[in-house]
């Protein structure tokens, strides 16, 4: 009996000591902390902006108020280099101009925006692009040539530029432009009086905002194109003719000679005369000698298109006709030629 009791309070012991026992609980699993990556520098190479996010905004001002909108941009790109700007290029599409002053539903916008791209302004039928070519960089500043209705121009603006090898960021801050350099004179006070109140700023503001994704590595900084060259050559005539002599022939040579090294963008030939003679006949005379010259050109591969002539007659003297020296010196054909160094 002893026995029995004795096995029945160490059994109860042993069961009360397995339930007091806590259980141990799991360890918990090792924290894994993000890594974000730094952004990289800027890359060397060509970023190119997304037209869909990027833009030129304008303002133009008048004494009753002004008026602002964007115009689109077509395409664009920045090289860089060492992390600094090095050039980009810009073309906008003039059929893209937008009011934004003025809700779209509002006749007023559409009666602007046919304003705007009449011929008294951009004329876009005839000028459906614009562009602005980045040609040198100093510090914060960008200067470089803007070209609107097919005139250039050069331009400066303040700039500003961030991001990282894949992408950037690249502003710039509002700047001012004198519309009428670009033949956009309408209502200008420069050319039109007695406007009162009527008139239109000649300055207008220009800023552009955009984002560019990295293209290529490789890019080609662009050399400053050739500045077209002039020269002027003469060459004599006897008098009352128009025969070229050996020496002007020699003279005219030199110039077909020179155009393996270049290319002729133009050549403006003028007959001149002395004073002797009745005007018509000086008239005439002047014509036929600045053919001459241009008819021996002709002959020696100079293409006819970049050729003009005229005569002037006794009207345009270089020298003296009281004297035979003088009167030599103006039976003469002058040649303008404007050309440019094959690169």
């Amino acid at each position: 009996m002893m026995k029995k009791l004795f096995f029945v309070l160490a059994l109860s012991t042993a069961l009360m000591a397995c339930k007091n026992e806590k259980k141990e609980e799991p360890a918990p699993a090792p924290k894994v902390e993000k890594v974000v990556e730094a952004p990289k520098p800027l890359r060397d190479g060509v970023y190119q902006f997304s037209n869909r996010t990027s833009s030129l905004m304008w303002k133009g001002y008048k004494p009753t108020g002004s008026h602002d909108g964007t115009v689109a941009l077509k395409e664009g790109t920045l090289q860089v280099k060492g992390g600094k700007l090095m050039g980009g290029k810009f073309m906008f599409d003039m059929t893209k101009i937008a009011v934004m002053d003025i809700p779209k539903e509002d006749e007023n916008n559409a009666k602007l925006l046919g304003h705007l791209t009449s011929p008294d302004f951009f004329d876009v039928a005839k000028h459906p692009t614009s562009s602005f070519v980045i040609k040198e960089v100093k510090g914060d500043s960008i200067m470089g040539h803007m070209m609107i209705k097919e005139v250039k121009q050069p331009v400066t603006f303040k700039y500003t530029m961030s991001g990282d090898d894949r992408k950037l960021n690249f502003s710039v801050a509002p700047a001012n432009v004198d519309r009428t350099k670009f033949n956009i004179k309408y209502k200008s006070k420069k050319f039109f009086k007695n406007l009162a109140d009527k008139f239109i700023n000649d300055m207008f503001e220009v800023s552009f905002k955009g984002d560019a994704m990295f293209l290529r590595s490789n890019f080609v900084v662009e050399k400053p194109a050739p500045k077209p060259e002039r020269s002027t050559k003469y060459v004599y005539f006897s008098t009352g003719g128009s025969m070229l002599n050996n020496k002007s022939m020699m003279e005219l040579n030199a110039i077909t000679k020179m155009m393996p090294m270049y290319d002729i963008n133009s050549i403006r030939i003028e007959g001149h005369t002395d004073s002797i003679g009745m005007d018509d006949f000086n008239q005439k005379l002047s014509e036929k000698r600045a053919m001459s010259v241009k008819n021996y050109l002709l002959k020696n591969k100079v293409p006819s298109t970049k050729v003009s002539t005229m005569g002037y007659g006794e009207t345009k003297p270089m020298a003296s006709n009281d004297n035979s020296e003088g009167r030599m010196k103006n039976r003469r054909s002058e040649i303008m030629i404007v050309m440019t160094k094959k690169s």
